[in-house]
């Protein structure tokens, strides 16, 4: 399997050593099916739960962190 972005910024090797993650981006990881990629952002000011497809596309936050 081929290394790839998925963001459109460069960042360091995700745990699976096959996708890159931006600096604000922390702890990917694969669903058991790997048809979607779960991942921690603070892109929004707070840490969220973003999944993805494989491909990148369809990012989308899947909890609400009131913050700090």
């Amino acid at each position: 399997m081929e290394r790839r972005n998925l963001f459109d910024e460069p960042g360091w090797l995700g745990a699976d050593s096959l996708t890159t993650i931006p600096p604000d981006e922390y702890y990917p990881a694969w669903s058991p099916t790997q048809n979607r990629l779960a991942f921690v952002s603070n892109r929004d000011g707070n840490f969220e739960i973003y999944v993805m497809k494989p491909d990148g596309s369809l990012q989308t936050r899947v909890t609400t962190n009131p913050g700090f």
